[in-house]
């Protein structure tokens, strides 16, 4: 009987190659499956959904649109997409686009003085330009008592506001306010000869296919916050804010969509801030950033209506939610930080 040739070391070698390949397959299976890390936006609307479920809001909304296109629509509680809710400091956001559009149609200039629209204007507010106004460095008063009076006309409130003492020194101090916005409101009648509405009906709300969004018919509409809508129609809005699509119409000019992004605070004294984490204003909007990270802009409301916009991402969001000032500020802080990982598609950003 011959003696049993041994196997080749080679064959030994793929053997134990195969038994070790057997047993690391099974270890994988039988271990658990690592649980992925939610993104950014579905952090946000997991918050949204605490909030909601713990009674801190009767309703939350989360919208987002990427490169022109709506990613996510989320309604939650008692919001619907039907519901018209009031859009609050997100208002002058609209404000201001609509003064924008009358730029671009060469109806107005930013450099504009206050003298050109209200004769009678006191010489220390008569150089003050539009620009100033749109950018809360006009030295106006940040308040008045006639925002809130609703049976004046918008031209007896920006008078008696031009009439006010200055609060500041224009095109030096920073006053974030309303006061300013209520002025621009009325150049915007004078220089188109209608009602304030009119003129955002015919240059806002039509362009974008508007249907629920409005000022109301008020005769003195409140410019920095008094606009109501829907998330979506909100939502079309901050679309026309993105670079535009080929062959669409842009609601503004590529040097005005800038102009809006860029710092008109720069250089000034911070006599009244109030977004503690904001590093600029541009025109309408709080701006987080800069130009290595990206110019992120955001107009929140004080109760959880919050439009933030990442054109140079080609993206923008809104967050919507109702509860009394102090725990959406705590809301917002909490949101900001997720809605920047979604900008940027992963990890955390630079912004506000």
């Amino acid at each position: 009987m011959k003696p049993r040739r041994p196997k080749p070391v080679s064959s030994l070698l793929v053997l134990g190659f195969v038994v070790l390949g057997t047993l690391r397959a099974a270890a994988q299976e039988a271990a658990p499956p690592q649980q992925q890390q939610p993104s950014g936006i579905e952090a946000a609307e997991a918050l949204l959904h605490t909030a909601v479920s713990q009674d801190q809001t009767p309703g939350a909304a989360l919208l987002t649109i990427r490169a022109g296109e709506i990613e996510v629509e989320r309604y939650l509680g008692r919001f619907h997409r039907g519901l018209v809710l009031p859009f609050d400091g997100a208002s002058a956001w609209l404000s201001t686009a609509l003064v924008l559009t009358l730029v671009d149609a060469g109806l107005l200039d930013l450099e504009d003085p206050l003298v050109k629209f209200f004769p009678s204007a006191p010489d220390d507010k008569a150089a003050v330009t539009l620009r100033r106004l749109l950018s809360h460095t006009s030295g106006l008063p940040t308040t008045h008592p006639c925002l809130a009076d609703r049976s004046e006309t918008l031209d007896q409130c920006a008078q008696e506001i031009l009439h006010t003492p200055r609060a500041g020194a224009p095109g030096t101090d920073f006053l974030f306010g309303a006061a300013s916005l209520q002025v621009a409101g009325r150049v915007v009648e004078i220089a188109t000869q209608m009602p304030w509405e009119s003129s955002f009906q015919q240059r806002i709300v039509q362009p974008l296919g508007l249907r629920k969004t409005t000022y109301g018919s008020d005769p003195n509409p409140s410019i920095a916050s008094g606009a109501r809508g829907t998330v979506g129609e909100y939502g079309r809005f901050l679309k026309a804010l993105l670079p535009p699509r080929a062959g669409s119409k842009p609601l503004l000019s590529p040097v005005l969509a800038v102009e809006m992004l860029t710092d008109h605070a720069a250089g000034t004294n911070r006599r009244y801030w109030p977004s503690k984490n904001a590093q600029g204003f541009g025109l309408g909007a709080w701006l987080g950033g800069d130009e290595s990270s990206g110019i992120s802009a955001v107009a929140p409301g004080r109760l959880g209506f919050i439009p933030w916009l990442f054109r140079d991402r080609d993206f923008a969001a809104l967050v919507v939610y109702s509860t009394e000032p102090a725990l959406a500020t705590r809301l917002r802080d909490r949101l900001t930080p997720l809605i920047l990982e979604g900008a940027n598609g992963s990890g955390a950003g630079s912004g506000l």
